[in-house]
């Protein structure tokens, strides 16, 4: 019971961890000792650069390829139904959320579902909404609903088999314009190209500098700007910059501010985009822009580029790619930042020493009940069977016939632990120059 305590503690404390502060602070988390495990650093971007994503954003470039990658892009571009499916869930929702974080600075105004899993009662159903979306299933959900047929408007893509069926009732999807369309190819099969399996050693950025500008005036070197790197969070910053400049393109929305009016600012900002204007300022009309520019996303943009919560794209418009600048994990910008210490371990503990001990036994057990001996008992408490363990439940003061129990009862743990006592959650953001967090009071 000891050890139990043990362990309730230390999952106590580390739910009372402190917030790190966005761009200010870094939060140094001390799970175990040091000489067991390196503190883990926890930080956030602030509003000038990209927002974190904690997963691979350039998947579906591998699974897809970047021909029909762009093709899904133009799909959700444009608002249609798009439904992906897979036999690998990790894989189909994070696809289902890169192809969302793909098309900042626009934001997708439709519901998005990472997985609709196959056991939930009538899930189907919602396939047939009237809206778009974006909604990733298991390979298996349409055969194990065998009475339901798929909407004759919603754009099936298979991940594993690299298939997009398109739906009887819609449209032909128009191509994206050219040049911009070519030059966004480019740049991601580049990306795409350069990464590399194994991390790359540190290197100072004076060096990634110079071999840039050695590729740059090299004729023989195909030069993308966008690239600092050949490690996957390198693509994944390189990728969303090449989307970035995409969107910026003078056939795409180029000096898209100067077609909008601002009707209102308070309470809610109503900002008006002039379609018409904005299609006649364009090189060259193509229909993809003619369905682009009516969409809700660019309609929602006119609104939020007024008062941006992410200053990211603009940064990248006027030609700020390096990700020490723009990048959004830790790597890149928690050294600038003021460090909190927490140490979720306390001095006097027995779960590091027995960390400490590791696999180290004088006399491993020989039978599965962990005794040493053949004849000898086992002594240990835990149950031998599932059956003990429901047996015990039925008759402990858990069972709902054993009467209420007190507040006081409520209030601990299982181990007698009160929580009251170890659990204290952050109640307040731990700005620069406030101390640092306790590291072993209880």
């Amino acid at each position: 019971m000891h050890d139990v305590r043990e362990i309730e503690t230390w999952i106590l404390r580390l739910l009372s961890a402190p917030v790190c502060v966005p761009g200010k602070t870094r939060v140094e988390l001390e799970l175990l000792p040091r000489e067991l495990h390196a503190p883990l650093t926890f930080a956030l971007p602030d509003h000038t650069r990209f927002s974190l994503i904690d997963f691979p954003l350039h998947l579906p470039l591998e699974l897809l390829g970047v021909e029909s990658c762009l093709k899904v892009l133009t799909i959700i571009f444009l608002e249609q139904k798009v439904l992906l499916q897979s036999r690998d869930n990790n894989a189909l929702s994070m696809s289902v959320l890169a192809f969302v974080s793909m098309i900042y600075p626009l934001e997708y105004m439709f519901p998005v579902i990472p997985l609709l899993p196959t056991c939930m009662n009538c899930s189907e159903q919602l396939l047939l909404a009237p809206t778009p979306f974006i909604i990733g299933i298991p390979a298996s959900f349409l055969l194990y609903k065998k009475h339901f047929g798929l909407p004759d408007d919603v754009w099936l893509i298979d991940l594993d088999a690299n298939k997009i069926t398109s739906p009887p009732a819609c449209e032909e999807i128009p191509p994206l314009p050219e040049p911009e369309c070519t030059i966004l190819k480019n740049h991601l099969k580049q990306a795409l190209a350069s990464m590399s399996p194994q991390p790359p050693p540190p290197r100072s950025m004076e060096e990634v500098q110079r071999e840039k500008a050695q590729q740059q005036y090299s004729p023989a070197t195909h030069y993308n700007p966008f690239i600092y790197g050949n490690d996957v969070d390198s693509v994944d910053i390189a990728t969303r910059v090449a989307m970035v400049r995409f969107f910026n393109s003078q056939n795409i929305l180029a000096n898209f501010t100067e077609h909008t009016r601002t009707l209102r600012l308070y309470p809610r900002p109503v900002v008006a985009f002039q379609i018409n204007s904005f299609l006649r300022s364009r090189p060259r009309a193509t229909p993809f822009l003619n369905m682009f520019a009516r969409t809700q996303a660019v309609e929602f943009l006119a609104e939020w580029s007024l008062t941006p919560s992410n200053m990211a794209f603009l940064r990248v418009n006027t030609g700020v790619f390096d990700p020490t600048l723009i990048g959004d994990k830790s790597k890149w910008y928690a050294h600038t930042l003021e460090p909190i210490g927490f140490r979720v371990w306390q001095d006097g503990s027995s779960l590091g020493a027995t960390l400490r001990a590791g696999t180290r036994v004088d006399n491993p057990p020989t039978d599965e009940s962990g005794s040493d001996s053949e004849g000898g008992e086992s002594t240990s408490s835990s149950y031998s069977s599932l059956s003990d363990f429901v047996s015990e439940m039925q008759s402990s003061d858990l069972s709902p016939g054993c009467g209420a129990a007190t507040e006081k009862e409520k209030a601990t743990l299982s181990s007698g632990l009160d929580p009251r006592s170890v659990f204290h959650p952050p109640s307040c953001l731990q700005l620069p120059g406030a101390a640092s967090s306790d590291s072993g009071k209880e």
